[in-house]
């Protein structure tokens, strides 16, 4: 079934969220996705992930989901780095 995909804003501003609070390398795990689904996303490598993931991201960067994200389209398997 096809799973709902959010489309990151900015990478520049995941970046500066980041910024001084968490790595890639930090972020990944704390939120239960992987380094590398993070650096992707934080260096504009990718653009997308799982509304999941972006809820999660919001989350740890103490914001609302649309600060970062909009809804996009749906995607039949959403690698979100498990």
């Amino acid at each position: 079934m096809p799973r709902p995909q959010m489309i990151l804003r900015s990478s520049a501003l995941l970046r500066r969220l980041m910024e001084g609070r968490y790595t890639c390398n930090s972020l990944g795990p704390a939120i239960d996705r992987s380094r590398q689904l993070i650096a992707h996303l934080a260096y504009g490598r990718r653009t997308s992930c799982s509304t999941e993931t972006a809820v999660r991201l919001a989350a740890a960067l103490g914001v609302e989901v649309g600060v970062l994200f909009v809804p996009g389209s749906s995607d039949e398997s959403p690698n979100d780095g498990k």
